[in-house]
């Protein structure tokens, strides 16, 4: 599980309604960042359920530049698909990061079949265009570009999820 150990000081990006709380070690820290006043909201409670000590804050990650390395765990799951820039978030994430710590996502992207990724080139534009999410992005190709160092990645049903372990 990608989680799965995951303590002290956190870092979650696009936190939305804190649906990872419940992984966290108890005693853990977490920071949580997202755009919509309403989902933090949500986080705040899930906070209080699972007994997280929740810093969340209101940002607009496509300009965020990260905080020098403040971090244990920086965590991403399913929001690569939303940013004008996935490399700059990746960056910035990693910037956030301490050295010794890691960098985990899940994420969605393009398939590594042919015919389930020509579907997701082909719809592309109609789900960004009515749920503000790109479907088709080569996430090895922007991991690459990032510059952080993958340790691991897996991916699964029918290579369109990504589980992804890396370091700044």
């Amino acid at each position: 599980m990608l989680l799965e150990g995951v303590h002290g000081n956190i870092l979650e990006i696009a936190v939305g309604a804190g649906a990872n709380f419940e992984f966290y070690s108890q005693g853990s820290t977490v920071t949580g960042l997202d755009f919509s006043a309403a989902m933090l909201e949500k986080a705040r409670q899930a906070a209080k359920e699972y007994q997280i000590q929740a810093d969340l804050r209101q940002t607009d990650l496509d300009e965020w530049e990260g905080e020098c390395q403040k971090y244990d765990f920086v965590v991403s799951t399913l929001c690569l698909c939303a940013f004008e820039d996935p490399v700059q978030v990746i960056k910035a994430m990693a910037n956030s990061c301490k050295s010794n710590g890691r960098l985990l996502f899940m994420e969605h992207g393009l398939s590594k079949y042919a015919l389930p990724g020509i579907v997701q080139k082909w719809l592309d534009p109609i789900n960004y265009k009515f749920n503000g999410c790109h479907i088709n992005r080569d996430m090895s190709a922007i991991f690459h570009s990032s510059g952080v160092k993958v340790l691991s990645m897996k991916r699964k049903l029918f290579g369109i999820i990504y589980l992804i372990q890396a370091q700044p």
